[in-house]
């Protein structure tokens, strides 16, 4: 079964951080889904709006794949939540990781 790994939390919680150190060891072979590194990589995704579509469909074409997947968010809409029924139809296991930060 494909595994589905949703890491959630506040801007500067450390989900980048945390997936960077997690998804090697537990996940060798999963990819890595990151708007913020998407936007990066090119002038194409210059814009966080465009950086979002190109990552949903680099998500649609790894779920359609089946490959193990590890996306970052803040959850601050259903973007993804929605899409764990058809996720978990297509036979993956998804696991929502949230990182807390402690009132400073």
């Amino acid at each position: 079964m494909p595994d589905a790994i949703i890491i959630a939390g506040a801007n500067g919680a450390g989900k980048t951080t945390f997936a960077r150190h997690f998804v090697p060891m537990a996940f060798p072979n999963a990819v890595f889904l990151n708007a913020d590194e998407i936007q990066a990589e090119s002038a194409t995704t210059a814009s966080p709006l465009a950086a979002g579509r190109e990552l949903i469909r680099r998500l649609e074409e790894t779920v359609a794949a089946h490959r193990d997947f590890i996306v970052e968010t803040t959850l601050s809409s259903n973007q993804y939540t929605k899409r764990i029924p058809a996720w978990q139809v297509e036979g993956y296991t998804v696991t929502l990781i949230f990182l807390e930060v402690p009132r400073a």
